[in-house]
């Protein structure tokens, strides 16, 4: 299995699945737009973590197999989680923002993934 989906299976097996409207707008899902801070270079930046195929389409898109998307999937507002890259590097960020979009993920047939409290990896 590919390391990408790999992670996200961890994630979600270590998740609580919600309905679409049972999650809270301060927790990350797909279609999320999310104010992240890297703890480790000091920048802000703004992403939108989308499905695999969105990638590619939409400005400023992680996809939820990246490691960054299947870090942040599920996480609430002030969390922080780190992850490693794909090159292996050490990466760390803080959730300052998760604002859901008009069409957070009707692909996944209603579903989320609500995680609100993960042990650090």
């Amino acid at each position: 299995m590919a390391p990408a989906a790999s992670n996200l299976l961890r994630e979600i097996y270590r998740a609580t699945i919600v309905p679409n409207d049972h999650l809270p707008a301060n927790v990350v899902g797909i279609n999320s737009y999310v104010d992240v801070r890297d703890n480790v270079a000091g920048a802000n930046r703004r992403i939108v973590l989308v499905l695999p195929d969105g990638a590619s389409t939409q400005p400023n898109a992680v996809s939820v197999l990246s490691p960054l998307g299947a870090a942040l999937i599920g996480l609430s507002e002030g969390s922080s989680i780190e992850w490693c890259t794909a090159s292996g590097d050490r990466r760390s960020v803080t959730v300052l923002r998760s604002t859901p979009s008009a069409a957070r993920s009707p692909t996944l047939a209603d579903m989320q993934v609500a995680q609100l409290e993960r042990p650090m990896w």
